[in-house]
């Protein structure tokens, strides 16, 4: 019953406003987190310990070797060929 005394109204209004938004922003919290525990796994991921090399090698055997979701496509490349003046 502390946290009763310590919560205000304010406060309850401010968890119940992140509890309702949690819909749309849980998705891209969880998606944010399994890339940075991919791009991590040789390391052991986040918070894990560093995977042995028979551990790495049965993890690079299932999901391949690492590669990036970012795609660079450079600006001229988007809007087709030049034209020559």
């Amino acid at each position: 019953m502390a946290l009763l005394g310590i919560l205000t109204v304010d406060g309850v209004i401010k968890l119940v406003f992140i509890a309702l938004l949690s819909p749309l922003w849980w998705p891209v919290a969880r998606t944010l987190w399994n890339d940075a525990q991919d791009a991590l796994r040789e390391e052991g991921g986040v918070f894990g310990r560093t995977p042995s090399p028979e551990e790495l090698a049965r993890l690079r055997k299932e999901r391949g070797e690492y590669q990036t979701p970012l795609v660079n496509v450079p600006f001229e490349d988007r809007r087709g060929p030049r034209r020559p003046r």
